[in-house]
């Protein structure tokens, strides 16, 4: 989860830096070394990264687990 999240926060500071900043898009993609293709890759990794959590229950299942019961005592 932390990984596509970070991706993606990546990616969206690019598209941020190239729309307000370009000449610092430009110094910091240069000393990156990315190429195009590199960033649509990492946008296809985000789509592809599976986090476990289903969206309509969210994290239900943590707290049907062993190790998160002591959280849910009254």
């Amino acid at each position: 989860m932390m990984a596509r999240w970070n991706i993606t926060r990546a990616l969206e500071t690019m598209e941020l830096l190239r729309a307000d900043w370009p000449d610092h898009a430009a110094a910091l993609w240069k000393r990156l070394t990315l190429s195009d293709d590199e960033l649509d890759d990492l946008r296809d990794a985000v789509a592809r990264i599976v986090i476990g959590l289903d969206s309509a229950t969210g994290p239900a299942f943590m707290s049907n687990s062993p190790a998160f019961m002591h959280l849910n005592r009254d």
